[in-house]
């Protein structure tokens, strides 16, 4: 570690973007255990995931087989709105936008809009734009006025 080759605990914080707590926290736990497994994560407390992995199989499998309008809704492209109440009518557990869009990240699945892509006009070369109209280039005079 940096602080062993002589760096102080606020470089060192400074380089990795953290805390200098954080870091003399590394080295207490490194120091009393002398192990570098020591300085793994430790389990968090929080709330539990509300899918299991088969859950989202199915989050998976639906994307990648299934269109909107192939189950009967009146929409071309999934939308998380749309997602959560069609896996609801799954029996999937309900879970929160932020959380299902977690997910989809989790699986790999990139949300983009739908961009319209014209084709290729095939006579463009045919056309020429308008020639410009006669004194069109000119500046119209102006007048001051008061008003």
């Amino acid at each position: 570690m940096a602080v062993a080759q002589g760096q102080s605990v606020t470089q060192v914080a400074q380089q990795l973007g953290v805390d200098p707590s954080s870091v003399r926290g590394w080295l207490d736990r490194y120091e009393s255990a002398r192990d570098p497994t020591a300085l793994t994560d430790l389990p968090r407390d929080g709330r539990e995931r509300c899918w299991e992995e088969e859950d989202l199989e199915v989050l998976d499998g639906l994307l990648a087989c299934r269109s909107p309008q192939q189950l009967g809704y009146p929409a071309s492209q999934w939308t998380v709105p749309l997602l959560q109440e069609h896996l609801g009518r799954c029996g999937l557990p309900a879970c929160s936008p932020s959380t299902l869009r977690r997910y989809l990240a989790e699986l790999d699945w990139v949300w983009k809009r739908p961009r319209y892509v014209l084709a290729p006009d095939p006579e463009k070369e045919k056309k020429t734009p308008d020639p410009p109209a006669a004194g069109a280039h000119k500046c119209p005079s102006r007048r001051a006025f008061r008003g």
